[in-house]
């Protein structure tokens, strides 16, 4: 059974809204745990192809930080991104990386979290979901685990 909402702890959800940066916008990183509970998140390092106009993973130290968790019984549960205020709905490249995200990885891996981070303001969730060769983008539900 999968799970529709993306689960958060509490103390996720408090220090991604208070320590993503402010400035640049368009910073970001990955969030992981277990069970279907975000319990785990890495700020990205910037690099050479950032743009503050659009989030660009670093692939390469991401991916590390990814391989590490692995080996940790921790697993990936997406990308966040912070936004500017007011702009709550992922832009045209944002889909189109979730895309490719969801291209990339192994097709045992049904549902990423891709949530939007407001700094000092909030989080707004959306999940992508293959089904088949098909995948669907949508905004979800946040629960707050305490």
């Amino acid at each position: 059974m999968m799970v529709s909402e993306m689960v958060i702890e509490q103390k996720v959800y408090t220090e991604l809204i208070k320590f993503c940066p402010t400035v640049p916008p368009e910073t970001g990183g990955i969030i992981g745990g277990q069970n279907n509970i975000i319990s785990m998140y890495k700020f990205d390092k910037l690099s050479d192809n950032s743009f503050y106009s659009s989030y660009e993973p670093n692939t390469a130290y991401l991916n590390g930080i990814i391989s590490l968790w692995e080996e940790n019984d921790i697993e990936f549960y997406g990308v966040f991104h912070s936004h500017f205020l007011g702009g709550d709905v992922l832009s045209e490249p944002d889909k189109e990386y979730i895309m490719r995200i969801m291209e990339a990885v192994t097709p045992i891996i049904t549902k990423l979290y891709f949530p939007l981070i407001f700094p000092r303001n909030g989080i707004v969730p959306y999940m992508a979901v293959r089904k088949k060769s098909r995948v669907t983008i949508k905004r979800d539900t946040l629960i707050i685990a305490r």
